[in-house]
């Protein structure tokens, strides 16, 4: 008889298989005045994966917190990979790093590394109107 993370493993490949779309994760080197914007991290390798990109309205799934557990981020847009699919130890993802949805052409800078219960981390974002990369 097979474990509840097996189960868990064949759900998130179900959903990545209709949600998920190309992510990549850029490591960035926080600003070390005000007026700087900081720069790519080179001591920390681009992760390229799939993701599953989530607007306003993903709250009635539970992954938000809202169902009453943990701490309830408010931001309305952020990332869920799979934790298989992280590559990289979700603790050496911080803020300011940034996020590429290279199908959207789309930059965000991470404001808030989320741990999952469910085995779905999730990247809290804001969009980046004019990056520097």
């Amino acid at each position: 008889m097979s474990n509840w993370r097996t189960y868990q493993h064949d759900m998130d490949d179900a959903v990545d298989d209709v949600f998920a779309e190309p992510v990549e994760l850029h490591p960035w080197q926080a600003p070390s005045r005000y007026t700087e914007t900081g720069g790519p991290d080179p001591d920390r390798e681009v992760v390229t994966t799939t993701g599953v990109y989530v607007k306003p309205g993903a709250s009635v799934s539970g992954e938000s917190g809202s169902a009453g557990y943990g701490r309830e981020v408010q931001q309305d847009t952020w990332v869920s990979i799979v934790d298989h699919k992280l590559e990289v130890s979700l603790l050496d993802w911080r803020k300011a790093d940034r996020v590429y949805f290279p199908e959207r052409n789309e930059w965000y800078e991470i404001t808030f590394p989320g741990p999952s219960a469910t085995g779905r981390p999730q990247f809290y974002l804001v969009r980046l109107q004019d990056p520097v990369v």
